[in-house]
C-alpha cells in the first residue's frame, strides 16, 4: 500500500477523508452536531485546522492512495477532493484513500522540516494564522459546530478541547524516557477504503521515521479513538497506559460529556 508525504494541494483532501473516517464518531458528533445540516462548513472546520497545522514545523502529514485507471473511481466523482490530477502514468490517477498527522516531540525536532531553530520566522505563520481564524470564527460562527448555550455557555469544539484535557492527562505522557517522542495525532482513512491495510501502512511508516530519528529509536504514542485501541496493538503499540477520556474525573469536558475512549497506548 503506497504512502508519500502529503503536499499543500492535498489539504482538501485530507480533511474529506477526516471528515469523513470520524464524522459517525460520537466525539465529533457533540463537537459539531449541526455538521449533517451544513456538511461544507464541517470541511471548512476540517481544512482549517489541517492548514494551521501544516504551518507546525515540529509536524509532518503523510497520505497514502491508490492509482486508478480512467478519470474517476466509483464512488468519487470529479468534485472530490479525494481524486488527484493524472499523474502522467498513462493517464492513471491518484485516489487518496487516508491519511496521518505525526509530531515530533521534544529535543531536535526541528530536523524534521529544516527549521533554522526555534527563532526561525517561519514559525511565526501558524499563530498568525490561529488568530485569523479564531477572529472569523467569532465574527462568522461555523454553522457546523456546537454553540453556546444559557446551559453550556462553552461547549466542546474542535479549537477548545486539547488545552481543557491535556492538563489533566499529562501524566500519561510525562516519563522521562518518552520526553522526546514521536506522537501519531491523527489517523484517518476514507470509508470507501477501511480494512484494506491503508491505516496499519501509515502506522508503520512512522514507526520507521521513530527508529531513524537523529535521537536514537525513539518511543511512539497514539490515542486511540473508542474502540480503536486493538487496532493500534494489532500495529505493534503496547499496553493502555490510561484513558484521556476518564483523567480527571467530572473535572473533565469528555467525562461529564458521557464520552469514553481516548486509550493511550505506547511502543515502549
Amino acid at each position: 500500500m503506497p504512502v508519500r508525504p502529503a503536499t499543500r494541494a492535498d489539504i482538501p483532501a485530507m480533511a474529506e477523508v477526516f471528515a469523513a473516517s470520524f464524522g459517525p464518531d460520537r466525539f465529533f458528533e457533540i463537537m459539531f452536531p449541526h455538521k449533517d445540516e451544513h456538511p461544507k462548513a464541517y470541511l471548512q472546520a476540517a481544512r482549517e485546522n489541517f492548514l494551521i497545522h501544516w504551518y507546525d514545523y515540529s509536524q509532518i502529514h503523510m497520505v497514502s492512495y491508490e492509482e486508478v485507471n480512467g478519470d474517476a473511481q466509483e464512488g468519487h466523482d470529479e468534485h472530490s477532493a479525494l481524486l488527484s490530477k493524472p499523474n502522467g502514468k498513462g493517464g492513471r490517477r491518484e485516489v487518496i484513500t487516508g491519511m496521518a498527522q505525526w509530531e515530533r516531540i521534544g529535543k531536535g525536532w526541528e530536523h524534521l522540516n529544516g527549521v533554522w531553530g526555534r527563532w526561525d520566522p517561519r514559525l511565526l505563520i501558524k499563530p498568525l494564522l490561529e488568530r485569523f481564524f479564531a477572529i472569523r470564527r467569532r465574527l462568522f460562527p461555523n454553522k457546523a459546530e456546537s454553540r453556546p448555550t444559557a446551559s453550556d455557555p462553552d461547549p466542546l469544539t474542535l479549537w477548545n478541547f486539547l488545552p481543557r484535557v491535556i492538563p489533566l492527562s499529562e501524566h500519561m505522557f510525562n516519563a522521562p524516557h518518552r520526553e522526546t517522542r514521536w506522537s501519531l495525532e491523527i489517523l484517518a482513512i476514507h470509508p470507501d477504503h477501511q480494512g484494506r491495510g491503508f491505516g496499519r501502512e501509515l502506522v508503520h511508516d512512522g514507526f520507521q521515521k521513530a527508529k531513524q530519528d537523529p535521537e536514537g529509536d525513539l518511543p511512539v504514542c497514539v490515542v486511540a479513538a473508542e474502540g480503536k485501541d486493538p487496532f493500534y496493538q494489532r500495529c505493534g503499540f503496547g499496553d493502555i497506559e490510561g484513558y484521556v477520556s476518564e483523567a480527571g474525573g467530572d473535572k473533565n469536558p469528555l467525562y461529564r460529556a458521557g464520552l469514553r475512549g481516548g486509550a493511550v497506548l505506547w511502543t515502549k
